[in-house]
């Protein structure tokens, strides 16, 4: 990156209580001398102080309790829209194929979203999430011959990971769900006609990842040694500098149980409006893996101390945060436009939970 902090900026941003970062461990190790002695003792002392150095930047970078809770409850709410219920003609069997993302942030405030992402610092820490599953397949059936008015749906969405200006992202996720017409329709669907009432239960996981390199900044010391203390020798100035990178991944898992209640309605057989709500328990969760990039990891050393050195210095970091949860349980209101033209549809539905976030997505669906 050629921007340091933008990345990590961007990274984290776009990215569940306390946040342990006690299992990402930076490790460094000093460049060994041939000399060995003073001169070994006092390189390891100033290698000693970069390892708390950088230590300390990455414990900074991972330490996002807000933005972490943040991005699990978002990947739990994307994975409701996933398994969004219809109000379906019950003679046919649906295929829809569509895309959706979620947003969760305490402020709606566009500017001040805005301004959040522009001024993101290492020390900054915001509930701001987003998920997302750009491509799914839907199924709905009819079981009618069972019990009037039952319907059953499944859905799989699937993106292999994706590169763009640096970061790659990859998303998965599966529901599966029972629908039951309980009352309705009644009216002409050719001009005005009540769709109805439709209770729906489903069970959701979703997956996301976002991956991308990040670095720290090179740095650099340049140091006085005096191996013989206070003697007559001059001291040596010695320069110490280190750019490490590492890939960090941020990963957002969820199971969602959602119950729902939709109904509607249909305007000249052409333009179909749906509202509902409902209540869900879930268990999700994000985490932070990082791992430092070979080729990377090496402690350059100049002047004097260069032609001295018989086996280089390194920086290594690896591991995974403590995973962060989602909330337990959430309510939602849910709704829907869609344009029917004959068997086919285009449909635009909305997920609003009122204390996390929306979610929106974009489908096109063809009954058969």
């Amino acid at each position: 990156m050629r921007n340091p902090r933008l990345a990590l900026c961007l990274f984290f941003a776009l990215s569940s209580f306390t946040l342990a970062v006690s299992e990402v461990a930076v490790v460094i190790t000093a460049p060994t001398l041939t000399t060995g002695g003073v001169l070994q003792a006092m390189l390891d002392e100033e290698v000693a102080s970069y390892t708390k150095n950088i230590q300390s930047i990455v414990n900074e970078a991972l330490t996002k309790p807000l933005l972490m809770q943040s991005l699990a409850d978002a990947n739990t709410e994307n994975s409701l829209l996933t398994g969004f219920v219809y109000l379906n003609d019950r003679r046919y069997v649906s295929i829809v194929v569509g895309g959706c993302a979620s947003l969760v942030s305490d402020t709606h405030d566009i500017p001040s979203l805005e301004s959040r992402l522009e001024n993101f610092q290492l020390s900054s820490d915001y509930s701001l999430g987003a998920a997302a599953q750009p491509l799914c397949l839907q199924l709905d059936v009819s079981l009618a011959r069972l019990v009037k008015g039952l319907g059953a749906q499944a859905s799989f969405g699937y993106i292999p990971p994706l590169e763009y200006q640096g970061f790659e992202f990859s998303s998965i996720s599966a529901q599966c769900g029972l629908d039951w017409l309980c009352l309705g329709p009644v009216g002409n669907k050719r001009l005005v006609r009540w769709d109805g009432l439709e209770f729906g239960l489903g069970l959701a996981w979703s997956y996301n990842s976002l991956n991308t390199r990040i670095s720290t900044g090179e740095s650099s010391r340049t140091l006085s040694f005096r191996p013989d203390g206070d003697g007559p020798l001059l001291p040596i100035t010695v320069t110490i500098s280190l750019d490490p990178q590492f890939d960090a991944t941020v990963e957002m898992q969820s199971f969602a149980l959602p119950f729902q209640v939709t109904t509607g309605f249909t305007v000249l057989g052409a333009f179909s409006f749906q509202i509902g709500g409902g209540l869900y328990p879930a268990f999700g969760w994000s985490d932070i893996r990082l791992q430092s990039v070979d080729g990377t990891t090496k402690i350059s050393v100049d002047n004097y101390l260069e032609s001295l050195i018989s086996q280089d210095g390194y920086i290594t970091a690896s591991g995974t945060t403590d995973p962060v949860y989602s909330k337990v349980f959430g309510y939602f209101a849910s709704g829907a436009l869609r344009l029917l033209m004959g068997r086919c549809s285009i449909t635009l539905p909305v997920i609003w939970d009122y204390s996390t976030g929306l979610s929106a997505g974009l489908n096109v669906g063809v009954s058969i």
